[in-house]
């Protein structure tokens, strides 16, 4: 289980392993819905595989979890979205 250890998926992302972010973040949230860093990182890895919609969803979800969370509120500001 990956709680709270999220350098997989910053070294996956970092080198461009988007289907590896996926396939880790969807095996926590299948364990744990709530941990807000796992939807941030699945909604970097969805955009980057070409689902900016899934990957907003995703990243207000985070949000949802945690509103003092700033990584997904400046990936939708990024992409020109509100919380």
């Amino acid at each position: 289980m990956l709680w709270y250890q999220f350098g997989p998926f910053e070294a996956y992302d970092a080198v461009g392993r988007s289907g590896d972010v996926l396939a880790l973040t969807d095996s926590v949230l299948s364990q744990a819905n709530n941990i807000e860093e796992a939807y941030y990182w699945r909604g970097r890895a969805r955009l980057a595989l070409g689902d900016p919609h899934a990957a907003a969803d995703d990243w207000r979800t985070a949000l949802r979890y945690n509103r003092n969370y700033l990584a997904p509120a400046r990936a939708l500001a990024e992409q020109g979205l509100t919380p």
